[in-house]
């Protein structure tokens, strides 16, 4: 499991669960003993952007299967559930505010 990426990975789960009735749910145990084993292995990269930001991407977009609340609060969630990681290292990147090439270049410097 040397250099692997997971996108999302349980943070996902925590944050969509509620919000689907077809999401099963991890329990708090089982996400602290996932942590737990990455624990030294892993950092958490979080990108996120302005709630501005986010709307104007979604206008511009569209989306016929997540309206804009439903993104918010997902932005919210994620937050809520980076917040709460205990053993690892959590790295923030603003979308909004760095390009894609930008973040690239930092992670690859600095991890």
């Amino acid at each position: 499991m040397d250099s692997v990426v997971f996108d999302r990975f349980t943070y996902c789960n925590e944050v969509y669960a509620p919000m689907y009735d077809d999401f099963a749910m991890l329990s708090d145990d089982q996400r602290r003993f996932i942590e737990q084993e990455m624990k030294n292995k892993a950092i958490v990269i979080y990108l996120y952007a302005d709630d501005e930001v986010l709307e104007q991407r979604y206008n511009s977009r569209g989306d016929d299967y997540v309206s804009l609340e439903k993104l918010k609060y997902a932005k919210k969630k994620y937050e809520e559930a980076i917040h709460k990681i205990e053993h690892l290292e959590v790295v923030k990147f603003n979308t909004g505010k760095m390009t894609t090439k930008e973040i690239v270049e930092q992670i690859l410097l600095s991890y």
